[in-house]
């Protein structure tokens, strides 16, 4: 298998009520709880929640969002990329405000690109860059197919069934999602299933999505408000919408046994899809 990573380093700061987000954290152990670091909510996760909460402390520097809680650290704790040593569970993100920060994102000049084959690797570069990442760190969503590279870049998943492994007991789902479905699951009977995603800076997405079962709806919600639908048998239904940092996204099978079919998302990003 042949495969590049990116590392980037960031030289630009961020604006007051601007976040730049990551999935590296900072170690708790590294501050303590009440004074350094604490919790807004350890049940609300939502990032549009915990950054206006943190917009309204002014103690507070940055914000871990994204999963099932939503915590602060004090300004001058966990603020810059060095102190950002833990690896994310590819759910929570690390957002920090800083002053000189563009809405839009953050610039990055320094790029190490390792190039590997096999579990070997065959270089590394160094070199500088004008590079823009913000909205353009969500194009990777645009990879939909199997459950891995989904979730290595950036979709949550919580539901029962993943259409992109299927098995001989389903295969009534995979005949009547169909080959033109990049990706479909759900989630048993009245169980809710849930695909997910936090955006990264400001844009806009064209998403489009379906039901691909003769039962219930397929919900898409933005920060926990309802945007699209798509009842039964439908396979393809598009919606396009603007976001802002840290915006949670969520594809929903709701009202009985509906199947999430995702053909496609597409990224806007400073008025280009």
């Amino acid at each position: 298998m042949y495969y590049n990573i990116f590392l980037f380093s960031a030289n630009k700061k961020v604006h007051s009520e601007a976040y730049g987000c990551s999935y590296r954290g900072c170690s708790w152990n590294s501050g303590t709880q009440g004074i350094d670091w604490d919790y807004y909510s350890t049940t609300n996760g939502n990032c549009t929640y915990c950054m206006n909460e943190c917009d309204n402390d002014q103690s507070c520097e940055g914000v871990e969002c994204g999963g099932e809680h939503c915590s602060w650290w004090k300004n001058g704790k966990c603020d810059e990329a060095h102190e950002h040593t833990l690896s994310s569970n590819g759910i929570d993100v690390m957002c920090v405000k800083k002053r000189d920060f563009s809405s839009k994102g953050t610039f990055l000049n320094q790029i190490t690109l390792i190039s590997i084959y096999n579990q070997k690797i065959l270089y590394v570069i160094h070199f500088d860059s004008t590079l823009y990442l913000g909205c353009n760190a969500n194009n990777l969503l645009s990879l939909i197919g199997s459950k891995s590279t989904m979730e290595s870049n950036g979709w949550k998943f919580d539901l029962t069934h993943d259409g992109s492994t299927p098995t001989h007991t389903y295969e009534g789902v995979q005949e009547k999602c169909g080959p033109q479905v990049k990706w479909y699951g759900w989630s048993t009977h009245a169980m809710i299933g849930t695909l997910s995603t936090v955006l990264n800076g400001t844009g806009k997405v064209k998403l489009d999505f379906g039901n691909c079962w003769n039962d219930g709806n397929v919900n898409v919600y933005l920060n926990s408000e309802l945007i699209a639908t798509a009842p039964e048998n439908t396979k393809s239904k598009s919606k396009t919408f603007s976001f802002t940092p840290g915006a949670l996204l969520e594809i929903k099978d709701e009202g009985g046994n509906a199947v999430i079919a995702m053909n496609g998302i597409k990224i806007l990003c400073d008025g280009r899809l």
